[in-house]
């Protein structure tokens, strides 16, 4: 279980530290971090499969935990220059937003289109079903960057910001409020996770407790 907050905990505060740099400028620190997720990120998963083969919901959980934890590195290290990048990008917010959200991308989906994201080998964009469920069909009333009240009401995210923090304006005023937009959503993100990570080791408390009844 302390496994568990601990590897979470680090790696969301390393990706805190390091928000805005581009990967190919990530401190030592932070490279440190990633393998060190990596390895956790395996022994846990081995761990509850041993320990819980017949919680399904718990090693669910815990999938869908490190798979957002994991895809979010794509999404603050920020893309590498040209189309493969905003592909990757694309591609790693469409997994958070797999387990995150039931809304629609406000994304537009022309974006694949304009990027050639058909050449590239992105896993979360060969499923064409599934893209077709996440991306509306444009019908001209949409305002692709930003969410509706009702979904800042109840804390929906704009993936629009996510995706699009280096790309939504070239003028420093511009730039400053698509930093500030994705500031506030990733902290939306980030709880969405950490809240998920609590239910989780609940879970897994509740668990060790029946097992003594």
């Amino acid at each position: 279980m302390d496994e568990i907050n601990e590897a979470a905990a680090n790696t969301l505060t390393s990706y805190q530290i390091n928000l805005g740099a581009y990967a190919r400028n990530a401190t030592e620190d932070y490279l440190d971090s990633v393998v060190q997720w990596q390895k956790s990120r395996n022994i846990i998963g081995s761990k509850l499969d041993l320990y819980y083969p017949d919680d399904t919901q718990i090693r669910s959980n815990w999938k869908n935990l490190s798979n957002a934890i994991e895809a979010i590195r794509g999404i603050v290290s920020g893309p590498s220059p040209g189309e493969y990048g905003m592909c990757y990008k694309l591609g790693r917010v469409l997994e958070v937003q797999a387990v995150y959200s039931t809304q629609p991308l406000n994304i537009d989906p022309d974006v694949m289109e304009a990027y050639h994201c058909d050449r590239y080998a992105v896993s979360s964009l060969q499923n064409s079903s599934h893209l077709k469920k996440v991306f509306p069909l444009k019908d001209g009333e949409i305002n692709w960057n930003v969410t509706t009240k009702d979904d800042e009401k109840d804390g929906e995210i704009n993936w629009n910001a996510l995706f699009l923090r280096h790309y939504t304006s070239k003028t420093p005023e511009g730039i400053t409020a698509a930093h500030s937009e994705f500031g506030k959503n990733y902290e939306k993100l980030e709880k969405r996770i950490n809240d998920d990570k609590a239910k989780l080791l609940t879970a897994v408390i509740e668990s060790n407790i029946r097992a003594f009844e």
